[in-house]
């Protein structure tokens, strides 16, 4: 769809995923917006995010939905859609998911920060905690959270999603139940039928299929661990 808008390749070659270029965006018919492009989708889908001034907007807008429609159906969605789509790719948001309450390796957001060559506010604590550890000694990761609707044959929707600060639990050597770390956010993926979350564990809780608890509404609902994010 964009390269019928764009004179510059967008191919995944030549625009390659996470850089970004400023594009002239439209046509000479319909007009056009200079648009700082970026090669990246919070939908987890391959796609492109657009930043234009405001006054710009509704001529984008227009032309990528009239060159959509050309191509087959098309529609808005809101929100709520775009933050099941983030959950089903393991996508984090830079706040709750990550803020200043974690450190980068604890949020896995390592792979950004380039220590070789540059200064910057912060790169000293970076390389302490890259050789020796982060003080809280959890990573990211994402949970299947399961719900009573989860062994019944309409897989009706549950009550309540695991959201922000829900505790996640485990038991222990001796059986006792102990907290090994909290959720951040959640919701409901509608492509998988499932509840799903962002949660913060312990290092040794990490390991995908780990099972665990999650506390929803008062009570410990059955989770699996997905892997680190």
């Amino acid at each position: 769809m964009l390269s019928k808008l764009t004179t510059e390749s967008v191919e995944s070659d030549a625009f390659k995923f996470f850089h970004h270029k400023t594009l002239e965006v439209g046509s000479e018919e319909h007009g056009s917006s200079v648009a700082l492009t970026l090669r990246m989708s919070f939908t987890g889908l391959s796609g492109f995010e657009f930043h234009v001034p405001c006054d710009e907007m509704n001529v984008l807008y227009d032309n990528l939905w009239r060159v959509a429609s050309e191509l087959g159906p098309v529609t808005d969605f809101g929100g709520y859609a775009l933050n099941s789509f983030r959950l089903e790719a393991g996508f984090k948001f830079l706040i709750p998911d990550m803020s200043r309450d974690y450190d980068a390796l604890d949020s896995g957001i390592q792979k950004f920060l380039r220590l070789k060559g540059r200064d910057f506010i912060g790169k000293s604590a970076v390389a302490k905690t890259k050789k020796e550890g982060w003080p809280s000694g959890k990573r990211c990761v994402k949970v299947h959270v399961e719900s009573d609707a989860d062994n019944e044959e309409d897989n009706t929707r549950p009550i309540a999603d695991a959201m922000g600060d829900n505790a996640i639990m485990m038991k222990n050597e001796k059986g006792e139940l102990e907290q090994v770390g909290w959720t951040t956010s959640g919701g409901y993926s509608h492509q998988s039928k499932r509840n799903l979350c962002i949660a913060h564990v312990n290092l040794d809780c990490i390991e995908d299929g780990t099972k665990v608890m999650v506390e929803v509404l008062g009570k410990l609902k059955n989770g699996t661990i997905l892997g680190v994010i």
